[in-house]
């Protein structure tokens, strides 16, 4: 699991920014259909979300930013382990490998969200960024029979 964590800090810290800002809200994805491939995409999306997140507080400098930051792109990764299993249910072809790619995507558009975000406000987990940390949070605790 740490070489997997190490791998999405490098896709972040290397690659440039996405150019599209559009993220469907990730309400209405939950709502859209319960479906193993729904599922998938939700779980990789949330670890896109965490991996994001994460590698922002990690390469912030900020001593007080580098623990949750880690437990961020910990969770990240318990979120592709997810939609891996979920898939094998129904045989869908995903893999740790694709999975890690499509959330690396996803993410690379939630850290566009969070520059502009920043550029704009001074703050760069507001809105759709916050919104979609809270839900991905409350099926993280799902997932994990946590309060």
């Amino acid at each position: 699991m740490k070489k997997i964590i190490i791998i999405l800090s490098l896709f972040f810290f290397n690659n440039a920014h996405a150019q599209d800002l559009y993220l469907r809200d990730l309400n209405e994805v939950i709502k859209q259909e319960e479906s193993v491939s729904n599922y998938v995409y939700i779980f990789e999306r949330c670890a896109g979300l965490f991996a994001s997140v994460g590698n922002r507080f990690i390469s912030s400098g900020r001593s007080d930013s580098k623990g949750l930051g880690d437990q961020m792109m910990r969770m990240g990764t318990e979120f592709n382990m997810a939609a891996v299993n979920i898939a094998k249910t129904q045989n869908l072809n995903v893999t740790i490998q694709s999975s890690i790619k499509k959330a690396v995507s996803i993410g690379k558009i939630y850290n566009s969200i969070m520059d502009d975000n920043h550029n704009r406000t001074g703050n760069a987990l507001i809105g759709q960024v916050a919104t979609d940390q809270t839900l991905c949070i409350s099926i993280y605790k799902a997932i994990k029979g946590t309060k």
